[in-house]
């Protein structure tokens, strides 16, 4: 964390993010539309009049997948303390996650190949006692997230 920002204001995730998730979703939707283009065509469906709904739905369910990646991007901050780490986030659904620093156990970083590929990394905290006892942090500079993970640390050795 830079020395400059105040640890009270909210934080928004990188937006090199958006350019993750569009990716993504595209693969997901690719895949299920395959599925269904793959099943029309084994059970024998494939005609010209669902061949054109399948295009459609194609088109629709990128364009879904597309705004809803730049509305999770919206919806994303979070703010660190020297007490709590506090998420917000959701496009349909909003959740707000709130978790005391002397609750934390560990923190991960999470870098797959798609968010290696963007030069982003996942946060991932560990906490003690709840239901939800893993927090995720996405979109985070993949430098800023090793920072981040030693800062928090830095917290949680001082809370003991």
């Amino acid at each position: 964390m830079e020395s400059s920002e105040s640890p009270n204001s909210y934080r928004p995730i990188d937006r090199r993010v958006v350019r993750l998730w569009h990716l993504g979703n595209t693969i997901r939707v690719g895949f299920i539309m395959l599925g269904l283009l793959l099943a029309l065509v084994f059970f024998g469906h494939a005609r010209p009049s669902l061949l054109l709904a399948w295009c459609g739905l194609l088109v629709i369910a990128l364009v879904l997948a597309w705004w809803f990646a730049d509305r999770l991007y919206k919806s994303w901050r979070y703010r660190i303390d020297n007490e709590v780490l506090e998420t917000h986030f959701g496009v349909i659904f909003h959740t707000t996650q709130l978790v005391p620093m002397p609750r934390m156990q560990h923190v991960d970083i999470h870098r797959g190949p798609l968010e290696r590929s963007v030069g982003l990394a996942t946060l991932v905290l560990h906490t003690a006692g709840t239901s939800q006892a893993t927090i995720l942090i996405p979109g985070l500079d993949a430098e800023y997230a090793v920072a981040l993970r030693d800062y928090l640390v830095q917290l949680g050795v001082s809370h003991d």
